[in-house]
């Protein structure tokens, strides 16, 4: 009985192994699905390294606002600039789907974007 069961599981594992295939083409060399990068951190094809002039003025607008609001700690109206669903990249790549997905994104920003602004300096009398 355990030989046979040993059989069939050799015999399993050859059928398995066979339909599972490999990453490598009849010449050895790595297969790619075209339009998906290996590196799943890559940048997408077009996306610029380094900045290509000034950025379009409601871009602009749209960036200020959204940092504004989660300066204020506004973190409702910060999940308001942005549009569904979103992809971004921090640490992974992640899509955004709902509101609740960008307040969470939002909250989880370390880059002290949420900080109150710097104190003024006061002016001094003499």
């Amino acid at each position: 009985m355990i030989v046979r069961l040993a059989v069939l599981f050799l015999l399993s594992a050859g059928l398995l192994s066979a339909c599972v295939g490999s990453d490598s083409d009849q010449n050895g060399q790595a297969r790619t699905t075209p339009g998906i990068p290996s590196d799943p951190l890559a940048l997408p094809a077009g996306v610029p390294v380094r900045s290509q002039g000034p950025g379009e003025r409601r871009a602009i607008e749209v960036i200020r606002g959204w940092s504004e609001a989660l300066r204020l700690g506004d973190i409702d109206s910060a999940a308001s600039f942005w549009g569904l669903p979103a992809k971004i990249q921090n640490e992974s790549v992640l899509t955004l789907r709902s509101r609740d997905d960008v307040r969470a994104f939002n909250l989880s920003l370390t880059c002290k974007a949420i900080s109150p602004p710097p104190a003024r300096p006061r002016s001094s009398r003499s």
